[in-house]
């Protein structure tokens, strides 16, 4: 049996060798030894800075054979592939979702596991230990030396993390792993309402918010049909409305008033609701998709029209014949054939019929 009897000063973990200690307390104290003699940066283990090392040598052994592009590491080749192949190797252990990159994978299962032990030693330290480590360029204390080290990033502009995929480097760990998603293509984050996916959870929510303002507003003025009278009416027919706003809309039918003009273009509509579903046009937003292949589509009815093609269900039933289509175009089409017929005179319908 392995005995642990060299403890970390910083968190409860153990080594059973003293140089194993050393190593991981470097992550603690951010000390970094190894400094690559061609560029400012250092590195905490040497075997880090050999790698990093094949970057300055200009050395691009490792071709993609898909679209020609180089790398100094087989590694990263590796990573680049599966942008091509849409491999996912790593699974999570507990919803098993599947990730291209290790590390996508590990911080996505923090969001599974309760809180990590070394964040809860931390934690503790709020309530029970003085902020004794002061910022040298304000008057900002805290905890431990960590926090202190990310929030003087803020003055330096120092930026340690850089994305393996471009050259772009970040300050905070988290907004690199946002940035990486962008060549991941990863979208974790699903609409409950539209299942359209997004790559970061701010935009999730602020899409989710659309779908919730608008069910709002539409049970409010629905309930409003069942409980009040329809007092507003037009001046230039006999409808009536429950309040001024459908009045309004209604009104344009007669005066042909167009107040809502696209952004990208000088075509104008009466409704508002008519304008959001052009604008789609030229954003190229397609937020409804099948659930029964990857299509999506710019309308909802669109996509029911599109789904029929599944079910090979025929809703539209033409009332002269026992015939029936998917789509309503079709059917007007052929009851054309029906108008066209009727119309023919008798006489001519009969020889036809025989053959003269």
């Amino acid at each position: 049996m392995i005995i642990m009897t060299h403890q970390c000063s910083h968190c409860d973990k153990c080594f059973a060798k003293k140089s194993y200690l050393v190593i991981h307390q470097r992550t603690h104290i951010v000390e970094k030894p190894y400094q690559c003699r061609h560029c400012e940066k250092s590195f905490s283990l040497n075997g880090n800075l050999e790698l990093h090392q094949i970057i300055h040598t200009g050395w691009n052994s490792y071709q993609c054979r898909e679209c020609s592009k180089g790398f100094a590491r087989r590694g990263d080749l590796v990573r680049h592939k599966r942008t091509h192949t849409g491999e996912k190797p790593y699974q999570c252990s507990h919803c098993h979702k599947s990730f291209a990159l290790k590390g996508n994978l590990s911080q996505h299962q923090r969001r599974h596991t309760s809180v990590i032990k070394s964040n809860q030693n931390q934690h503790q330290l709020v309530h029970s230990v003085e902020k004794s480590y002061q910022c040298s360029l304000c008057d900002k204390c805290f905890v431990c030396t960590i926090d202190m080290e990310k929030h003087q990033r803020m003055h330096t502009g120092a930026k340690p993390y850089q994305c393996s995929y471009c050259e772009t480097c970040f300050a905070k760990r988290g907004d690199l792993a946002r940035h990486q998603k962008i060549h991941t293509g990863e979208k974790p984050y699903q609409c409950s309402h539209c299942h359209k996916s997004f790559a970061l959870k701010g935009n999730m929510s602020q899409h989710q918010k659309r779908h919730n303002s608008v069910l709002k507003s539409n049970q409010k003025q629905h309930q409003v049909v069942h409980s009040a009278e329809k007092s507003y009416q037009c001046s230039l027919c006999d409808k009536c409305f429950v309040c001024t706003n459908d009045l309004v809309r209604h009104m344009r039918t007669h005066t042909g008033e167009k107040p809502y003009q696209c952004s990208y273009c000088e075509t104008c509509f009466a409704q508002r609701g008519d304008l959001a579903r052009h604008q789609k046009i030229h954003t190229g937003e397609k937020s409804y998709q099948c659930i029964h292949c990857d299509k999506s589509f710019v309308l909802k009815g669109n996509l029911a029209q599109h789904q029929i093609t599944h079910t090979g269900e025929k809703p539209y039933h033409c009332r002269h014949c026992a015939k029936c289509f998917v789509i309503k175009r079709n059917l007007l089409k052929h009851q054309k054939t029906h108008t066209v017929w009727s119309q023919y005179p008798i006489k001519h319908r009969e020889n036809d019929f025989l053959g003269f």
